[in-house]
């Protein structure tokens, strides 16, 4: 009599955990955050991201990757073309 071989369950899904993870590590992308971004910045990692290590970007790297990789302008004070004329509200 031949012994049969019985995946169970449980076993078959571990092993697609473990072959999705591995395919996950395999065609993840490379980082983007540089060395460089921090010399051209002036700022180190934490500046733009969540951790020193990394990772997740804060508001201000999001608004750093959406301005073209380049700091915002810092000028918290508009400019007068931004301004638009506003009309007196009735009753003041």
């Amino acid at each position: 009599m031949r012994a049969s071989t019985v995946i169970t369950k449980g076993a078959r899904t571990r092993v697609l955990a473990l072959m999705s993870a591995l395919a996950c590590v395999i065609v993840a992308p490379a980082a983007e955050a540089t060395e460089a971004y921090a010399k051209q910045t002036g700022k180190d990692c934490t500046g733009c991201h969540t951790s020193a290590q990394g990772g997740a970007l804060s508001a201000a790297g999001e608004a750093f990757k959406a301005n073209g990789h380049k700091l915002p302008e810092t000028s918290s004070a508009p400019k007068m073309l931004d301004l638009a004329p506003v009309a007196p509200r009735a009753g003041t």
